[in-house]
C-alpha cells in the first residue's frame, strides 16, 4: 500500500471516530438529562433517537448521489456540523 493511501485511510478512520464519538456517544448521555428536565417524553425521546439514526442513513445515501470535487472540505464541514449540532443540543434552555 502506498504511503499516501495509508495516510488518507488513517485520516478517514480518525474522522469517523470523531464524528461518531461526538455525534452519537455525546447524544447518549445528553438524552436522559433532557428527559429528566421534561424537555422530551419517552415517546419524544424515541422519535429524537430514531431521527438521529435516520439522519445517518439519509446522509449516507445522499453522499452516494453527489459528485464532490473537494472531499477534504466536505469532510471538514461534516465534522464541524456534527460538533456544532451536538454542542447545540447541550445548550437547550432548562425549564
Amino acid at each position: 500500500m502506498k504511503r499516501n493511501t495509508l495516510i488518507v485511510l488513517i485520516g478517514g478512520i480518525a474522522a469517523m471516530m470523531v464524528a461518531m464519538g461526538i455525534g452519537r456517544f455525546a447524544f447518549t448521555p445528553i438524552l436522559p438529562m433532557m428527559m429528566e428536565n421534561h424537555l422530551f417524553s419517552p415517546a419524544g425521546a424515541g422519535y429524537l433517537a430514531s431521527s438521529n439514526y435516520l439522519g445517518y442513513l439519509i446522509g449516507a445515501f445522499l453522499l452516494t448521489l453527489v459528485q464532490v470535487n473537494n472531499r477534504s472540505r466536505l469532510l471538514l464541514a461534516g465534522l464541524i456540523a456534527s460538533i456544532v449540532t451536538t454542542w447545540g443540543m447541550g445548550g437547550i434552555p432548562q425549564s
